[in-house]
């Protein structure tokens, strides 16, 4: 099926020319006792030299950024892509460590974050966007592009879909002003490979599918891991416990029975008030001063933890500097902002005990 082939190069090159072959999707719950540590990291956002420093340091992998620890669990709580220019080298290298890290008795898990998930929605307006103001870096672009030409069984003929849309948003581009990119997208070599890298990434297309096998949250041991953040209505409704399916079957083409939830999960960008898990940025922006006797920090994350049983959550998203947490231990925040500075992203080192789990940062 899949030729199971990877030669790793530098990483300001090409690290691979073929995918290692899938991983069905990990169940939401995950009880492993027989683990030493579990490893939490922030988003990467392209940054293939600051993901791989903190691996390194981890001693996850070794020189030759092959996967080497046994009885570990690495969660990458989502946003991969975006900002830097190695979107494709990080998104590749998480993919070999997924199937290398079996041969360990260790797990590599990574979850969606907002940016996996709005790239895969082809009428986005920030795949226009993030192209006209940079964060979608030219030199991503063709890097997508000579992966497309050499391996072009990973990727569908949908071109006309995806060049019909592009057309009609250079009309649009157009209207608003936006005359530099929409004169770019007339070039063919450009269009190229701009189209690409969003092949690669919409709904159905190869790394759209491998997200399909990523949850929107996972929890491991006593421990609850999402992108955004959980609203606490999300676990009264029963909500959280749809999302995974969900996200699964929208990103592999499957029917959806329930567009308001879709809706719900991408679109629900209002920041603490949020009930995506993918855009949530309360618990991001929430500080101890701030106090209610209702909605505090302590009364709020009770809310999700005690009805499944848990003792933390972990994460990302809002940038903060460096790993804190708050809430007696209860909420970390493991987005450093690192990403882009070339500077070692921080871990969240989780290791079990009979007295609950341990936390500590390695930095």
């Amino acid at each position: 099926m899949i030729v199971v082939l990877f030669i790793l190069m530098s990483v300001n090159t090409l690290i691979a020319q073929e995918l290692f072959p899938s991983i069905a999707r990990p169940k939401h719950r995950v009880e492993q006792r027989n683990i030493t540590q579990i490893i939490a990291i922030g988003d990467i956002h392209g940054s293939s030299q600051s993901f791989i420093q903190l691996l390194r340091k981890a001693k996850i992998i070794d020189k030759d950024q092959n996967w080497r620890i046994s009885n570990t669990i690495v969660i990458q709580v989502g946003d991969r892509i975006d900002r830097g220019s190695d979107e494709l080298q990080v998104s590749l290298l998480i993919e070999k460590l997924k199937f290398q890290a079996q041969n360990f008795n260790s797990s590599f898990f990574s979850l969606n974050g907002n940016h996996d998930l709005f790239n895969a929605d082809l009428h986005d307006k920030r795949l226009l966007s993030y192209l006209e103001d940079g964060t979608i870096p030219e030199s991503s672009l063709k890097r997508f592009n000579h992966f497309k030409k050499n391996n072009p069984i990973y990727f569908r003929k949908r071109k006309n879909i995806v060049a019909d849309s592009i057309k009609n948003n250079v009309k649009k581009l157009i209207s608003k002003g936006s005359k530099k990119i929409a004169q770019e997208l007339k070039r063919k070599k450009f269009r190229q490979k701009y189209l690409a890298r969003i092949d690669a990434f919409i709904r159905g297309g190869v790394f759209a599918r491998r997200n399909a096998e990523n949850n929107v949250y996972m929890i491991i041991n006593n421990i609850l891991f999402v992108h955004g953040g959980i609203h606490p209505d999300s676990v009264e409704s029963g909500f959280l416990h749809e999302i995974n399916q969900l996200t699964s079957d929208w990103l592999s083409l499957q029917p959806i029975q329930n567009q308001q939830k879709i809706y719900t999960l991408l679109r629900d960008t209002h920041r603490s008030r949020s009930h995506s898990p993918i855009w949530n940025r309360g618990w991001g922006t929430m500080s101890e001063k701030y106090y209610n006797p209702v909605y505090n920090c302590k009364n709020l994350i009770k809310k999700i933890l005690n009805p499944l049983g848990l003792k933390a959550m972990v994460v990302a998203h809002t940038p903060q500097g460096t790993i804190n947490s708050l809430c007696n231990k209860q909420l970390w925040r493991i987005d450093t902002g690192k990403w882009g500075t070339n500077k070692m992203l921080e871990g969240l080192v989780i290791k079990p005990s009979s007295a609950g789990p341990v936390f500590s940062i390695l930095e």
